[in-house]
């Protein structure tokens, strides 16, 4: 596939990408204030189906006696964006005090599902092992009420003592809903065979309703209707394909394009279904106008690949306001570069989750950290996450106001092996002479500005 090409080139190298849209629609982490829902299906209108099986779902979840439900289903069906719904009805009607979420993914990482669930309960973690995060984790779940974690795309059984989840009889309110796309995980999990849900694929006409949703007039025309049905009936009834390809057809008035994406689908059949799905991103992928949203595009198809042994990630130059929460689970990251980006806010848990992290790039920038001294919860990140990334030898910083810093801030620099660092509000980043390994340069209160530079010749 030339996007499999494409996307293993990136990821071998640097992704640059010069998108100029924020990111924090990516999706699959949360915001703190709430499960953040993207709806692509009209429930309750066309969807008959699946407003049963979510009510289905709702009425599990309210029954006393149960304390674990699971849905499951082939990749693409809808599992997330079910949950997510439901997540926004709990929270709408008060069912639940809390109710959180997380992405467990193929390949778990503790410290990030921590991390996310801690995100939502306000709750800032001071242990560095994922024992003594679990025991923080359990002991904050204990003060509510009731709550609902909901454990997002499983592939295998999880840990939930090691996680800090609550189960069995610890917590008689804490419940969990979980999504995967193998029945048996969910029995592995103690979840009860008559709790488990399997959603199917849309019927014909759901899929029709969806495809014409989503792709908007152009399907109405005469001479394309036959055409865009027969595409629509290619998605195999899967949401996630519908949406994808329909999206890509949109704006394409013009019977070439459609018979393009007809033979482009007709020429997998009789393949699997994860296949299909990425023929349809392909798809998609091949109808971007410009280079600039294909690299937008590769970014996210990494993303969703689950592609977690990404190297090196820049985002120099972007326009984006907000670091997406996705970025903290490319744990296996060695360079991260946002140097000269628009971005001002990078949300708690991020950086210090890029544990593998040696350079760190974030010159020039307005950034919003947190005061490393406030007691209030606060979305952003403070500079002591930096205490977090052992391996950390390059850093490039600029702080606009000093009551950002930590008390101590010798322990950032002393493992630092070359720094380029700005704080207080006098400074321009230009002001940092070039060829320069290591230059730090002050703004205090009672002494004005220092400057201290240690110059090492650029290697040859």
């Amino acid at each position: 596939h030339q996007l499999s090409r494409k996307a293993s080139k990136i990821a071998k190298n640097v992704v640059e990408v010069k998108g100029k849209a924020e990111f924090d629609r990516i999706g699959y982490p949360p915001t703190l204030d709430g499960v953040a829902s993207f709806s692509y299906t009209r429930v309750g209108e066309n969807h008959d189906t699946r407003e049963s099986f979510k009510k289905n779902i709702l009425k599990a979840l309210a029954t006393l006696s149960s304390c674990s439900i699971g849905i499951y289903g082939v990749g693409g069906v809808g599992k997330t964006t079910l949950v997510e719904e439901v997540a926004k009805i709990e929270k709408q009607d008060k069912l639940f005090e809390k109710v959180v979420k997380t992405d467990v993914s193929k390949n778990p990482d503790f410290k990030t599902i921590q991390g996310e669930i801690a995100d939502f309960l306000g709750l800032r973690f001071d242990e560095e092992t994922i024992l003594g995060r679990a025991h923080r984790l359990r002991q904050r779940i204990k003060m509510e009420k009731s709550i609902l974690v909901i454990l997002d795309n499983m592939w295998t059984m999880l840990d939930l003592k090691k996680v800090g989840i609550l189960f069995d009889n610890e917590h008689n309110d804490c419940k969990l809903l979980m999504t995967c796309r193998n029945q048996d995980v969910l029995l592995q999990m103690d979840v009860p065979k008559d709790l488990t849900f399997k959603l199917e694929l849309m019927n014909e006409n759901e899929t029709w309703n969806l495809f014409e949703d989503m792709a908007g007039d152009v399907v109405k025309d005469s001479n394309l209707k036959d055409l865009a049905f027969q595409v629509a009936q290619k998605c195999e009834g899967l949401p996630l394909r519908v949406v994808t390809i329909a999206r890509a057809m949109k704006n394409k008035r013009d019977v070439r394009s459609w018979k393009y994406a007809l033979q482009k689908l007709q020429s997998n059949d009789g393949i699997e279904m994860d296949a299909l799905t990425y023929s349809a991103l392909e798809l998609s992928y091949d109808s971007l106008e410009s280079d600039e949203m294909r690299d937008l595009f590769l970014l996210f198809a990494l993303l969703l690949e689950g592609l977690k042994n990404l190297k090196i990630l820049s985002l120099r130059k972007s326009s984006m306001i907000k670091l997406p929460r996705v970025i903290g689970k490319l744990t296996q990251l060695r360079m991260l570069d946002l140097s000269n980006s628009g971005i001002e806010v990078v949300p708690s848990n991020i950086i210090s989750n890029l544990t593998k992290l040696e350079e760190l790039y974030m010159g020039n920038t307005s950034i919003n950290w947190e005061d490393v001294n406030s007691t209030v919860q606060n979305e952003n990140a403070s500079i002591v996450e930096l205490h977090k990334l052992p391996n950390l030898t390059a850093l490039e910083l600029q702080i606009r106001e000093t009551w950002m810093l930590p008390r101590d801030l010798r322990l950032i620099f002393e493992k630092l092996e070359r720094y380029k660092i700005a704080i207080g509000n006098v400074w321009d980043w230009s002001d940092i002479k070039d060829g320069t390994s290591k230059t730090l340069m002050l703004k205090l209160a009672k002494w004005g500005r220092i400057s201290i530079t240690e110059i090492s010749p650029c290697p040859k």
